[in-house]
């Protein structure tokens, strides 16, 4: 089994409102619309995803936990701009109904929702909808002792969502990294390995023996353990994978 590699993930797919997603950014309202953070304050963030399936956050913080679920939150006045096209999608997915109305003229055509889908009976060649609607996300805390940039990833599946929090100042750019998976003899990539990352379970490896860890700051430690069937799990073998450090700190 190997140490993690930097490596450069590009996903194709098709653009669908339906297909599984996640969102992190700032809580405005838990905030009380405060973007400016210093050292040992808190910040809360809020969480969107779909399907409701289970999901993991990481990040070079000192602290990051969620803190409260079903939150609703009300979307004012979204700005939906149609040119020559029958079909929008919205920012968030409403939970229940969603008010709109038209910027100058209604262009006389019949709209339906659906998720995050906005559908319109027929084309609409040029028109301004304001859409207002409540949805319901997640609620986590982060705090970092350090004066810099806290970097927050959410993973769910294959998909993930990260932000950026500045408490105070800035720090070392922090790096996507996957960790591959080879057998330690003959190199051999291992698919279908499960692995734990700082204590969460993250998933299993690809077919190409790889799983995305997120972004990492350079210089910070992290733990690993992997379980494959045929394999002894990583932390009772007598190779050294247990750990790493993500190179390029000071």
């Amino acid at each position: 089994m190997a140490d993690a590699d930097k490596t450069l993930v590009v996903r194709f797919g098709e653009d669908s409102a339906d297909r599984s997603e996640i969102s992190v950014e700032l809580d405005d309202l838990a905030n009380e619309g405060n973007s400016d953070f210093a050292p040992g304050d808190t910040a809360f963030l809020r969480v969107h995803r779909w399907p409701q399936d289970i999901y993991a956050g990481f990040t070079n913080a000192n602290s990051l936990s969620k803190v409260a679920t079903g939150v609703v939150y009300q979307v004012t006045e979204e700005t939906i701009v149609w040119t020559n096209e029958q079909e929008k999608t919205l920012d968030f997915r409403p939970s229940g109904g969603v008010d709109y109305s038209w910027v100058g003229a209604d262009p006389g055509i019949n709209i339906s929702f659906s998720g995050k889908k906005i559908i319109a009976s027929n084309i609409i060649k040029a028109a301004v909808m304001l859409a207002t609607y409540k949805t319901v996300g997640d609620r986590w805390s982060v705090s970092a002792n350090f004066e810099g940039r806290a970097v927050i990833v959410m993973i769910m599946g294959d998909v993930d969502s990260a932000t950026q929090i500045s408490f105070g100042g800035d720090a070392i750019e922090p790096v996507d990294y996957n960790l591959e998976v080879v057998d330690y003899c003959t190199g051999d990539i291992l698919v279908g390995a499960t692995v734990w990352f700082d204590g969460v379970d993250i998933g299993q490896t690809n077919n190409l023996g790889i799983i995305f860890l997120g972004l990492l700051q350079p210089g910070s430690q992290h733990t690993l353990k992997i379980i494959k069937a045929g394999y002894l799990d990583s932390d009772v073998d007598n190779i050294k994978n247990d750990s790493f450090t993500v190179p390029g700190g000071s």
